[in-house]
């Protein structure tokens, strides 16, 4: 999906997970693209150097990315300074060039952001400051990007688009780290709770604005996208719940009533992982207040007169009473009762 820059660039033409949506109008009046243009547009292709064709944005980030300055050991300290400057200098103004002119989808953007070669964390006393520096302005700049094209979709895309890009972050989930902003004065321990969450869970704001469109199928993907992108529990579980009541389609209550037994099965899943290393995890707090949230709001579904409804919320409620927090995520594995699959409308 190419990224928005305002409403003239949204575009109409979708494929996640598998399916295609489409509004995209078409000069030559068919509904798909006739063979001949297909033809132009591969022959043009084709026709492309191959230097061209081979340009990967993806790959010229990894090579700046890895480059590191060169300073000559006999110049003064002053003179090797002033290249270090220089040095520091040109490699940002080359990732700002990448970032802003070459990263134009939301897959080269996520991409871009998983990228294992960034330094922005600091892991041992010997890595670079100016590069930690750096690096950690390029990704919140991508950061920043991403969430600019997701806002534009979601206030001012049509349906199709908006249920897209719900799917498309719950992509990210729980594979891309966040991306914190330099700028901002945080203690250590604020600083950790934001890169255990993810980089989803900072599109919540996002998610919950879809879930109150007036499309159901909207909200019916927005819903699952928020049990299931790391959110925090104690914005998430009460949208949630609010879907619980009878004034809503049974479809609409089963997923939100799996949302809330998600919330505390991604958080338990997340600390198991924990001791690998992962891009997002969690810890004992992380669990527990989870729970809490869950057990809370899940007493809304316990009455709902769909049974799938009322077993997801019990599960979730009774979790905290008996301590079995770390099985949640082999119980949703084992069927699609508390995962509904979201209809097509006809």
């Amino acid at each position: 999906m190419t990224v928005p820059r305002n409403t003239g660039e949204v575009r109409h033409r979708i494929s996640v997970k598998g399916y295609s949506m489409s509004r995209e109008k078409r000069s030559w009046g068919g509904s798909v693209m006739a063979p001949r243009h297909w033809i132009f547009m591969l022959a043009l292709v084709l026709g492309l150097p191959a230097t061209v064709r081979a340009q990967d944005p993806i790959l010229d980030m990894k090579k700046v990315l890895l480059t590191r300055p060169n300073s000559d050991p006999q110049a003064s300290e002053e003179k090797q300074q002033q290249e270090r400057t220089r040095f520091h200098t040109a490699r940002e103004i080359q990732l700002c060039g990448i970032i802003d002119t070459k990263l134009t989808t939301f897959g080269e953007l996520r991409a871009a952001l998983s990228l294992a070669e960034w330094a922005d964390v600091s892991r041992t006393d010997r890595d670079d400051p100016d590069i930690i520096a750096t690096d950690a302005r390029m990704r919140f700049r991508i950061a920043q990007r991403y969430r600019a094209g997701v806002r534009v979709l979601v206030e001012r895309g049509d349906n199709d688009s908006r249920a897209a890009i719900a799917n498309l972050i719950v992509e990210l989930g729980l594979n891309t780290r966040t991306a914190l902003d330099p700028a901002l004065q945080l203690t250590s321990v604020e600083i950790d709770r934001l890169r255990r969450a993810g980089f989803a869970r900072n599109l919540t704001d996002e998610i919950i604005r879809l879930t109150a469109v007036d499309n159901e199928l909207v909200r019916l993907h927005a819903l699952r996208a928020l049990g299931g992108i790391n959110a925090d529990p104690s914005r998430a579980a009460p949208v949630l719940a609010s879907r619980l009541t009878s004034g809503n389609s049974v479809m609409v209550r089963r997923i939100a009533a799996d949302g809330l037994l998600r919330l505390i099965a991604t958080a338990g899943y997340l600390k198991e992982q924990s001791f690998k290393s992962p891009p997002v995890w969690a810890n004992d707090l992380d669990v527990v207040t989870a729970g809490v949230e869950v057990v809370g709001h899940a007493a809304a579904g316990l009455t709902d007169t769909d049974a799938e409804v009322r077993r997801c919320c019990a599960e979730g409620a009774a979790h905290e009473r008996r301590g079995a927090v770390s099985v949640l995520p082999a119980r949703t594995r084992r069927g699609p009762q508390c995962r509904p699959a979201i209809a097509q409308p006809a």
